[in-house]
């Protein structure tokens, strides 16, 4: 029998290994425990070590989306309860783990180690001991090590000395510069190489300037006095011009040395433009790109960066009957309004200016004056007739970085198409479920209450304890 067909196969006694990191002394010590007696095979890598089954408990690994299905879902975190022996006690003492690897494998104990299946992979945050005989090592998903400035180049000359070198991503409308050398009057727009740079505005009226797009950069022909901003066409890579949610995700984890994430092809190829000139973390970053197409991103228990685009229920993963359902724990958490009307802004403007602009532009373009002075433009699907059928029907707004209008479109139109009916948030206890299902699948439902005539839902928030056949699902339909 494979692991896939075991772990959903229930009441067998499921073994727990449990390894991690400890650096002591400037040395990498590894740890290895258990729930039951176990001990590698021969073949195994590493050959006929032991895992001392010492650990008393393993709480449960849960992890959530939003009910929009944008942004980002919460951290995982979950706990092992240890007996404290002696070298558990050395390692409280002296070492760290903080940060170092931890993966959880489930098997049958009369397996070797290659047939165990890897559950749950993780960052260890601390182990501490939590009476007289026992510690506890906590643990999280990788998504923490995200939260760190995007930007840690810093202006090393100027008057700017000190702050981050700027980054321009896409099509981005009226940013401003920063300053690098008065002498030559030269602005950066990002840290490296640069599509194009088609306008410099003093106030907003056009002046001349000469670009180095290799550099990022621009200069000016004459000091200016009043407000320099620019629309610049931003980063360009290996002679590709990164425009889409994907190609900046994939840029911007890269420079953490991360791997492209998995789900990126599924993202809409939406025009954006994204202008970072001040301290600010890379999940946050993130969040903004992924919200815009209305996309989510964590991290996978198997430790995999990757990205969720919802446009409505899947194809089902899974089948939940009755008898796949704890009793009396099937019960509708909460409603979702209807939206009678969906705003999007886009074309975000970098450095709105309600004052400060030259009277030739009131004067001779208004229409482009107001452009200036507003924060974005914005477009709004309606669902017609939702008022009267819903009196609770909300106006929902959300900001992005979307720049074109017909981009902008697309997309308020598909997230109005999804919000034109209530929507319900169901919670319950499945049998037999855990390290089988993922957020953001379809599962189809057959329950006497509520899902008597059968229907699909989407998986928005799962929590799997790892010591019983049970996992705790909310879902949306």
């Amino acid at each position: 029998m494979s692991f896939s067909q075991w772990i959903k196969t229930p009441g067998v006694d499921r073994c727990y290994l449990v390894e991690f990191q400890a650096r002591q002394a400037g040395e990498l010590v590894t740890v290895r425990r258990s729930t039951h007696p176990y001990r590698t095979g021969p073949l195994d890598v590493p050959a006929f070590t032991p895992y001392l089954d010492t650990i008393l408990s393993v709480g449960s690994w849960g992890r959530e989306l939003t009910e929009l299905f944008t942004g980002y879902s919460t951290t995982a975190k979950t706990s092992i309860e240890l007996y404290l022996d002696d070298e558990l006690l050395a390692l409280i003492e002296s070492a760290n783990v903080g940060g170092l690897p931890v993966t959880i494998r489930c098997g049958d104990a009369g397996w070797p180690l290659a047939d165990f299946g890897l559950v749950v992979s993780a960052t260890a945050d601390a182990l501490v001991a939590t009476s007289f005989d026992t510690a506890q090592l906590t643990l999280r998903d990788s998504a923490e090590l995200l939260r760190r400035q995007l930007q840690n180049t810093l202006i090393s000359v100027g008057p700017n000395l000190g702050k981050p070198v700027p980054i321009c991503l896409g099509r981005c409308f009226n940013i401003s510069p920063v300053l690098i050398n008065e002498a030559t009057k030269t602005y950066q727009v990002h840290d490296g190489a640069i599509q194009a740079i088609t306008a410099v505005r003093e106030n907003g009226v056009a002046i001349p300037f000469t670009a180095n797009v290799a550099a990022g950069t621009f200069s000016l022909t004459n000091n200016a006095k009043g407000r320099v901003t620019a629309d610049v066409d931003g980063a360009k890579v290996s002679d590709v011009w990164l425009q889409t949610a994907a190609q900046m995700i994939t840029y911007l984890v890269g420079r953490f040395g991360i791997a492209e994430p998995a789900g990126l092809s599924a993202l809409p190829a939406y025009q954006l433009g994204l202008y970072v000139s001040a301290e600010k973390q890379l999940a946050t970053v993130l969040d903004d790109i992924s919200a815009s197409v209305g996309a989510a991103w964590y991290y996978s228990r198997t430790g995999q960066l990757q990205w969720l685009f919802f446009n409505g229920p899947t194809e089902p993963v899974a089948t939940l009957h009755a008898d796949d359902i704890e009793d009396n724990t099937l019960w509708p958490r909460r409603r979702i309004a209807p939206a009678k009307t969906v705003k999007l802004g886009y074309r975000r403007n970098w450095t709105p200016q309600a004052d400060g602009l030259a009277g030739s532009v009131r004067e001779t373009t208004p229409a482009l004056a107001t452009t200036y002075e507003q924060e974005e433009s914005a477009y709004t699907a309606p669902n017609a007739g939702v008022t009267g059928n819903f009196p609770d029907a909300a106006d929902v707004t959300a900001s992005t970085l979307i720049v074109t209008l017909a981009d902008a479109t697309t997309e308020a139109n598909r997230r109005a198409a999804w919000s034109a009916v209530p929507r319900t948030v169901f919670e319950f206890s499945a049998f037999a479920a855990p390290f089988n299902l993922d957020l953001g699948q379809t599962v189809t439902i057959e329950y006497p209450r509520y899902f008597s005539e059968g229907g699909h839902a989407v998986i928005t928030r799962l929590r799997d304890d790892l010591l019983t056949d049970t996992c705790v699902l909310e879902v949306v339909r």
